[in-house]
C-alpha cells in the first residue's frame, strides 16, 4: 500500500516538475528576451552620438533600393531612401566628434562622400578615377581625414586631395581589407587578410614583433584605457601600446572560430561577437559569461548607454548590458532548457519510477553510478557564470538510456530465476555506457587535433 502511494506521489511529482519547468522557462524567456525594435532582414547597424540607432535593411545591400531607418528609444523616427535623397549613403561612419559621414557610389567611376546635418545628407567631396574601388568599409577622424577601403585598395581624403594605397605601393600587408578603425589618437587601424597595419598622421607605422600577421582581422575597438582590441580567426587580440596579447578558448573561455565584431561598454568590458553568433564578455582577463537568447544567432552588435543592440538574421533587438547575477542564472537556465536537459531529466525520473515499480535495484544502481553523475554536472553548470553549459547533456542522456537497458536485461533474467540478475544488468548498463562515453571522448579529441586544437 505504501509503495503504491509513493509511486503515485512520485509520478505526480514527475509530471508537475516537467510542466512547471517548461512553464517557468517560458515565463523567464518572456522576461529576458530582447525587445524587438526593427523587423525584417537587416545588414548593418550603427549608433550615433545622439543615441539614435541606424538600421540598414536588406534591400540596401542586395538591390538598388538603398535606405536607412533611424530609431530612438526603440521607436522608428525617420527613414532615408535613395529614391528621395540623392546623396543617401550606402555606408556610414561617425567621426571622433560625433558627426556622421557617409559614402555612396557614383555610377561605375566614382565615390561621393557626404555629411549629415541632422536632417539631410550633403555632398562633401568626390573621388573619381577610371577604376574606383567598391565601398566595403569607411572610417572618419574628421572632415579632412577620411578612409575608405574596398576592391583591394585603400583610399584617403586629406581635405584637399585623394591618395590610393595598395599592398604594392605601401606597407599594407594585404590589399584585401576587412575593417578600418580610427582610435581616439586619430590613428587608423587596418585589418586585412594577412594581419594588421596602423597609420598615424598619414604615415604607416612600425608595429612590435608581436603584431598580428598571417591571420584575418575582421574588427577593431578601443577600450576606455586606450587599449586597442582586434578580432581575428578564433582569437581576440589586445594592444597596450607595446605588446599584443592573445585571448582564445584556451586561456579565457572565448567562444567562436572568428571574431567578427567588438564593442567596449562603459565598464571597459569587451563584448566579442563570433561568426557563429556567440557573444563573449571579457572582463579583465577572463570571459565572465556568455550572453544571448538560445536559438538566435547574433550577426552584429552596438552598445550605447547601457543598451546592447543586437542584429540578428530577421530582426534588430535591444537588451540591457547591466545584467544582474539572477538574470545570468536565468539565461543559463534558458540555455539548458533550449538544449533539452530538462526533457532528459524528466525521462531520468521516469526511469527511476520504473525501477521502483519493478523493484529492480539493478536499474537504480546503473542510474546512480552513471546518469546521476552527469545530471549533477549539468545542473551545477547552471550556477557557473563562466561559460555556457559544458556539453554533458547528450553523453548523460546516452548513459542514462544504456544503464536503463542494462537494468531491464537484469530484470528479464531475474524473472526467470537467474542468480545475481540485478548485478549483471546494472553491470551491462554501466560498462556499455562507459564504452560509449570513451568512444565519444576519443572522437572529440580527434576532432580537436584535426582542427589544430
Amino acid at each position: 500500500m505504501l509503495r503504491k502511494i509513493f509511486l503515485a506521489l512520485f509520478g505526480l511529482f514527475i509530471v508537475t516538475q516537467a510542466v512547471g519547468v517548461f512553464a517557468w522557462g517560458n515565463y523567464l524567456h518572456s522576461q529576458t528576451k530582447a525587445e524587438i525594435i526593427s523587423e525584417g532582414l537587416p545588414t548593418d547597424i550603427l549608433v550615433d552620438s545622439k543615441g539614435q540607432l541606424w538600421v540598414q535593411p536588406w534591400a540596401a545591400t542586395y538591390s538598388q533600393d538603398f535606405k536607412w531607418e533611424v530609431y530612438k528609444n526603440g521607436n522608428k523616427e525617420k527613414t532615408f531612401d535613395i529614391k528621395n535623397e540623392p546623396n543617401f549613403p550606402t555606408k556610414i561612419a561617425m567621426d571622433l566628434q560625433g558627426n556622421l559621414f557617409g559614402a555612396l557610389p557614383i555610377g561605375n567611376s566614382g565615390i561621393r562622400v557626404v555629411t549629415y546635418d541632422g536632417s539631410s545628407w550633403n555632398e562633401l567631396t568626390e573621388f573619381t578615377r577610371e577604376y574606383t574601388p567598391l565601398i566595403d568599409v569607411i572610417t572618419v577622424a574628421s572632415r579632412d581625414d577620411i578612409w575608405i577601403a574596398g576592391s583591394n585598395q585603400l583610399i584617403h581624403y586629406n581635405g584637399t586631395e585623394w591618395e590610393t594605397f595598395t599592398s604594392e605601393n605601401s606597407p599594407l600587408p594585404n590589399g584585401y581589407i576587412y575593417s578600418i578603425f580610427t582610435d581616439s589618437r586619430k590613428r587608423v587601424w587596418i585589418g586585412t587578410l594577412d594581419g594588421v597595419a596602423m597609420i598615424d598622421h598619414g604615415d604607416f607605422q612600425s608595429l612590435p614583433d608581436s603584431a598580428l600577421s598571417g591571420i584575418y582581422i575582421y574588427s577593431f575597438a578601443e577600450g576606455r584605457d586606450g587599449t586597442i582590441w582586434a578580432g581575428g580567426n578564433g582569437s581576440l587580440y589586445s594592444f597596450d601600446g607595446a605588446q599584443w596579447t592573445v585571448y582564445n578558448s584556451k586561456n579565457s573561455k572565448l567562444h567562436g572560430s572568428q571574431i567578427n565584431d567588438i564593442e567596449v561598454d562603459a565598464s571597459n568590458r569587451v563584448w566579442a561577437l563570433s561568426s557563429e553568433g556567440h557573444l563573449s564578455i571579457l572582463d579583465g582577463t577572463t570571459t565572465k559569461y556568455l550572453f544571448g537568447e538560445p536559438g538566435d544567432t547574433i550577426e552584429n552588435i552596438e552598445i550605447d548607454s547601457g543598451i546592447l543592440y543586437i542584429m540578428r538574421a530577421n530582426d534588430v533587438g535591444m537588451l540591457r548590458t547591466d545584467m544582474p547575477l539572477l538574470s545570468l542564472i536565468t539565461l543559463k537556465f534558458l540555455w539548458l532548457l533550449n538544449n533539452g536537459v530538462f526533457v532528459y531529466l524528466s525521462m531520468f525520473l521516469v526511469i527511476v519510477w520504473i525501477a521502483v515499480a519493478m523493484k529492480s535495484w539493478g536499474i537504480g544502481l546503473g542510474l546512480t553510478l552513471g546518469g546521476l553523475t552527469f545530471w549533477g554536472l549539468e545542473i551545477s553548470s547552471l550556477f557557473d557564470v563562466n561559460g555556457v553549459p559544458l556539453g554533458y547533456i547528450n553523453p548523460g542522456f546516452a548513459l542514462t538510456i544504456f544503464t536503463f537497458i542494462g537494468g531491464l536485461i537484469g530484470y528479464f533474467f531475474k524473472r526467470r530465476g537467474a542468480k545475481y540478475a540485478d548485478a549483471i544488468g546494472s553491470g551491462i548498463g554501466c560498462v556499455g555506457g562507459g564504452i560509449l562515453l570513451t568512444c565519444a571522448f576519443i572522437i572529440f579529441m580527434m576532432g580537436l587535433m584535426a582542427l589544430g586544437g
